[in-house]
């Protein structure tokens, strides 16, 4: 079999964030059991390409005028035009050409992508009967989240409506692919969807259990600072929950991990007291055998937080919000392997017993360990990935 990887954003190589892990372990499950093309626009170092079989090309930048103002007609139009598409998804018709001169797409028994938008984007519902999609974020999530972001009324109703007409497009696209893979089970749609949940990258790392007369009360929080749920919640959790419990016990610490590309964001945060912006972690076992608990503390988002499996993995007790354990509820149990919060107060009142009663800690902490090995595995996702493959 011959499958066309399509990587066109991504270098699938690399594995610096979560989105980059779950596109890298795709990539490994596909190279397992077929051969495998690959495109992309990004550079990829020599040492892949003599390995693996790469097609790239320059990508074609479009110019955009900045001057050019938006009439409300435009910014209205795909409100009122929910029906087409295009006034969903992004139709890329330059960088489609592009693509078109260096990819012959009949070569290949199945083409492979990460991302619903990315899918029509580079024009690949043309050769919808053998795509496969890695759906991840579902549109009506990212438009939830440009309402939230949204600085105007307008923006909001906007945006609050396409993220509901979103939902009629990204069926349509879904029922015309080969298939599509889910990393949230609550959210398959179509008869030829398949749940593929993301599962923790370093498999081979583990910490040791949590022993308060080793650990200061540090907590802990690493993700993405590009991704801007992360940043509301930090900045929520700094203010509502963080500055009580430190006023309450001022040996208590925070250690943010992550890269932070806003150089503002980090002195706001570290206006805080005993508050440190570490920026990307390059030990892992280090960061969470430091800490006595994992915050994940999101309330707006799609797809799956893999920071949780991650706490998980590395016997470390976590709280988080309904938002972030969601798609991971059908396994892990709330106040058995997981603490969610369902307010600020209860936060508080939860992370203060975590970070101060040892038994009730490590119960979580290893808990959840025995859960995330028996469900979240590399090898379910790979097995999963190859089935789809080869049927």
């Amino acid at each position: 079999m011959k499958v066309l990887f399509f990587s066109p954003d991504q270098n699938p190589f690399k594995f610096s964030s979560g989105a980059l892990q779950r596109t890298n372990l795709l990539l490994k499950a596909c190279l397992s059991e077929t051969d495998v093309d690959i495109f992309t626009f990004k550079k990829v170092d020599e040492v892949f390409t003599s390995k693996h079989k790469v097609i790239s090309c320059k990508k074609k930048e479009i110019n955009q005028d900045v001057s050019f103002k938006i009439t409300r007609w435009q910014k209205w139009k795909p409100v009122l035009t929910f029906w087409r598409l295009n006034s969903i998804f992004y139709l890329n018709r330059e960088n489609i050409k592009v693509i078109n001169k260096v990819v012959d797409f009949n070569k290949y028994d199945k083409i492979v992508i990460r991302y619903l938008s990315k899918a029509v984007e580079y024009g690949l519902l043309k050769h919808s009967e053998k795509l496969i999609v890695d759906v991840d974020d579902l549109p009506t999530d990212q438009f939830k989240i440009l309402s939230s972001e949204s600085g105007t009324l307008s923006g909001k109703i906007r945006n609050s409506v396409l993220s509901l007409n979103s939902r009629y497009s990204t069926r349509i696209v879904i029922g015309r692919i080969y298939c599509s893979f889910f990393s949230n089970p609550n959210q398959l749609m179509g008869k030829r969807a398949v749940y593929l949940p993301n599962v923790p990258f370093y498999e081979d790392i583990e910490c040791d259990d949590v022993n308060f007369s080793v650990q200061a009360k540090r907590i802990v929080f690493i993700g993405d600072f590009g991704h801007s749920p992360n940043e509301k919640g930090i900045d929520c959790f700094l203010k509502s929950v963080y500055s009580e419990i430190y006023n309450k016990d001022n040996s208590v610490e925070f250690f943010i991990g992550g890269k932070v590309y806003d150089p503002l964001m980090k002195l706001r945060w570290e206006k805080y007291p005993n508050v440190h912006v570490v920026g990307y972690v390059d030990d892992l076992k280090d960061f969470y055998e430091k800490s006595r608990v994992v915050v994940i503390p999101i309330y707006l988002g799609g797809g799956t937080n893999i920071k949780f499996l991650e706490s998980a993995q590395m016997k470390r007790a976590c709280i988080t919000t309904k938002v972030g354990i969601r798609g991971f509820n059908h396994v892990f149990l709330k106040g058995e392997d997981v603490e969610i919060a369902e307010s600020h107060d209860d936060f508080k009142e939860l992370l203060y017993k975590l970070l101060n009663d040892e038994g009730r800690n490590k119960q979580i902490a290893n808990n959840a360990n025995k859960k995330v090995k028996a469900n979240f595995s590399i090898e379910v996702f790979s097995e999963t990935v190859k089935r789809v493959l080869l049927k």
